[in-house]
């Protein structure tokens, strides 16, 4: 796999009186406000749950349902009546959020604008119609796309989103970022959208799981903790804030999730067991979101001193020299 590291922008065009608003109707108990406290004198590590799934290219629509609104919309159709009000409720109280929710993730370089305003307003309506305001995103998820173009901000800004993330994006333009913690327009984030190496938590992969009886004789806590606690160490050096964004998924994951969710709450668990220190500060690390990532840096950072950059990342290319 070629890493690459995704960016969080926030969209100039888009600087409302009130950034990072609350929504319509604040008795809702979703949207920003649902977001877990940061403490400004630790280092804030969101673990980021998610499943890229490439809509229609490798899998057909019809063979595996997850995150695109196209496949949540065929998952939907086949469900229970019980398990579509768990699922509301999970959104209401978010604990599930939607972003992006176009019914793909559109391709930046090739695609005429209004298939990919079509896209959004098809994915869009059916969230709204169905779930209602909770299910109304403001945060967009153009991890894989390769090339990005000013009109997909722009069209993003358009829509009242506040931030978005993407990756594929020249190699050398990143070692730049990474070297200058180039925060002017973008935060940087992790070197790829899939979990940490040896963390992957997955039916699907061989890493070791989170055992917490130190007793038994696979049982490796302290160190795992220890471990992820250098990942943290490391990607912190590329990091403007004291919030770190790790992602905890990858291609056409969860498809059997409690393994996934055990290991990390186990994770999790071991930081306020061990509590390891990293330079000289404690680690405040809990499951987020994309969304409150940005939040959180946005509450972190002065937005008037951030660069907007006007110019396309078309010019794509990975560094094959690794």
């Amino acid at each position: 796999m070629q890493f690459l590291v995704p960016v969080l922008c926030y969209l100039a065009v888009a600087a409302y009186a009130n950034p990072f608003r609350i929504g319509k109707n604040d008795t809702l108990n979703c949207g920003y406000q649902t977001c877990p406290a940061t403490d400004p004198d630790k280092i804030n590590v969101h673990l980021i749950p998610h499943s890229h799934d490439d809509l229609g290219w490798l899998k057909t629509v019809e063979k595996f349902i997850q995150v695109e609104t196209a496949y949540f919309y065929k998952w939907w159709t086949l469900q229970e009546d019980d398990m579509k009000n768990s699922v509301k409720q999970l959104i209401n109280e978010g604990r599930l959020e939607i972003i992006n929710g176009g019914w793909s993730m559109n391709d930046e370089a090739n695609t005429h604008y209004q298939s990919t305003i079509d896209q959004f307003t098809l994915g869009h309506k059916w969230l709204s119609e169905t779930f209602g305001e909770c299910a109304i995103t403001n945060t967009g998820w153009q991890i894989d796309p390769f090339g990005h173009s000013r009109e997909q901000a722009s069209i993003y800004s358009q829509m009242g989103f506040d931030s978005f993330f993407f990756m594929r994006y020249d190699y050398r333009d990143q070692a730049k970022r990474k070297q200058e913690k180039n925060h002017g327009l973008a935060v940087e984030g992790e070197t790829t959208y899939a979990w940490p190496v040896g963390f992957c938590y997955d039916i699907t992969c061989g890493d070791t799981d989170v055992v917490e009886d130190v007793n038994s004789p696979e049982s490796y806590y302290e160190k795992i903790v220890s471990d992820f606690a250098g990942v943290i160490k490391t990607q912190a050096e590329y990091y403007p804030t004291n919030n770190i964004f790790i992602t905890m998924g990858d291609d056409v994951h969860y498809t059997g999730a409690t393994k996934n969710f055990v290991n990390i709450d186990r994770l999790i668990k071991g930081f306020a067991k061990y509590n390891p220190i990293i330079d000289g500060k404690e680690v405040n690390i809990f499951y987020s979101t994309p969304s409150c990532y940005a939040k959180a840096v946005n509450d972190f950072v002065n937005r008037e001193k951030l660069h907007t950059g006007l110019q396309d990342r078309r010019f794509y290319a990975p560094d094959n020299r690794k």
